[in-house]
């Protein structure tokens, strides 16, 4: 798990409009999958990156 700057990924090409997969968790967060790596916003300038794990149940 990490969290980073959105704008380090956008400079990296990351297009946070294109994802494959939903998760939502109990707390009521939504996690936007691109196959196995989930991206969570946490404000507007920061997100954080997590790898699919198995309970997650895509």
């Amino acid at each position: 798990m990490s969290v980073v700057r959105k704008e380090v990924l956008t400079e990296l090409g990351f297009n946070f409009n294109y994802f494959t997969s939903l998760y939502n968790t109990k707390e009521g967060n939504q996690y936007q999958f691109c196959y196995d790596m989930g991206v969570l916003q946490l404000d507007d300038a920061k997100v954080r990156i997590v790898e699919y794990q198995s309970y997650m149940k895509k």
